[in-house]
């Protein structure tokens, strides 16, 4: 009779008690764990478009640099709308094209995701030219990029769409 008297006083939890605590403490984490994974696959699709983005308004950028330092229109060697060969300042031929969802310089990898690229030469008025090489007419270039990022099922698209007009024409 001491024994049970004394097991009563001490301090502690029943074995029911702490598979109560377990299977609460279960329950929970099982509720919390697909917010956290669908909050984990948010930000990671996030950073990917961001990253895709950026690069592209990187490579845009700097086509658009490329294509205000062109000496003269008789510096143009080939245009067709979806691409551009000039020379440049200093004598080196440039040459932007898309090809498999890429936007080529000189035949290389510039920009990925690209879906669409399209060049309008424009005249002094605005009005949109028919594309050909040393035309005196061009007095400026429309330049238009949609790039495209897949994550999953669901597309996310920018399009970039600028003018530019080189220096020297």
């Amino acid at each position: 009779m001491t024994m049970k008297k004394s097991m009563k006083n001490e301090n502690g939890f029943t074995l029911i008690e702490m598979v109560i605590s377990i299977l609460v403490g279960s329950i929970l984490a099982a509720a919390v764990t697909p917010i956290i994974r669908s909050t984990v696959m948010s930000y990671e699709t996030a950073t990917t478009v961001t990253e895709a983005f950026q690069a592209s308004r990187i490579a845009y950028n700097r086509m658009l640099s490329e294509l205000r330092m062109i000496p003269s229109t008789a510096s143009v060697t080939a245009i067709s709308s979806g691409g551009i060969t000039f020379t440049d300042r200093d004598g080196n031929s440039v040459s932007y094209s898309t090809g498999n969802y890429r936007l080529l310089r000189n035949g290389f990898m510039f920009a990925e995701n690209v879906t669409a690229f399209t060049i309008v030469p424009r005249d002094t008025a605005g009005a949109a030219l028919t594309p050909t090489a040393q035309d005196p007419d061009v007095w400026s270039y429309e330049v238009l990029m949609t790039v495209t990022v897949r994550t999953g099922n669901d597309p996310s698209s920018v399009e970039f769409k600028g003018q530019v007009t080189p220096r020297n024409f």
